[in-house]
């Protein structure tokens, strides 16, 4: 389920309204307007402090989680993730459909892993971004991050 401004809606009713969500639990997800919004809600600092996160060109980046982009360059819909464990996207309306990603993870030593149905992986480094993703370019349906 997702919640949308208090309403609990399903995912692809959210990402109608929605342009950035937060995967909270197993079972929900937070949705915003907006990735200031969002930011907010994730507590998004400005300042880069850890590795090489200062280069990582997005000034949206959400503090400390991993983030995956509807279109290149950080471009489209976004969803966001902070449980280490595997997500399968496509419970939130979002498989096939990663373009570009960041990983601002804590302490940039945090590697995030994209898979797609053939068992093929994408790392994705600590305090890195990927835009184009070549061929995973809309293939993922699991996230480790």
């Amino acid at each position: 389920m997702a919640r949308f401004e208090g309403k609990i809606m399903t995912p692809s009713e959210a990402w109608k309204v929605a342009n950035s969500c937060v995967v909270r639990s197993a079972t929900l997800m937070d949705c915003y307007r907006s990735n200031t919004e969002a930011n907010a809600a994730v507590g998004w600092d400005p300042t880069p402090t850890f590795g090489t996160s200062q280069n990582l060109g997005l000034d949206d980046r959400a503090s400390r989680w991993p983030c995956l982009f509807e279109h290149e360059n950080g471009g489209g819909k976004r969803l966001i993730f902070n449980e280490e464990k595997w997500h399968h996207p496509g419970n939130r309306e979002f498989d096939n459909t990663v373009s570009s990603w960041n990983n601002n993870q804590f302490w940039c030593d945090d590697t995030g892993i994209l898979k797609d149905g053939q068992a093929f992986e994408f790392q994705l480094d600590g305090c890195a971004r990927a835009s184009p993703m070549g061929h995973f370019d809309d293939e993922a349906l699991y996230m480790h991050g």
